[in-house]
């Protein structure tokens, strides 16, 4: 999945930093996610959100 997350990251355009500030998260928890580290359902919500998708896209490959 965090492949697939860091994809959408930056088809949308966003830095880590830029997507961490939009998100209420912090660049280490976007990195955490984008690694495979992180699976958190609220926090991926919030990126999700920030992304303009539903959390369920951030899981499809």
């Amino acid at each position: 999945m965090g492949l697939h997350v860091k994809k959408l990251r930056l088809d949308a355009g966003y830095s880590i930093e830029n997507l961490a500030v939009t998100c209420g998260l912090t660049t280490s928890e976007i990195e955490d996610i984008e690694n495979g580290l992180d699976d958190n359902p609220a926090r991926l919500a919030r990126v999700a959100n920030a992304l303009k998708i539903t959390p369920d896209r951030l899981g499809q490959f």
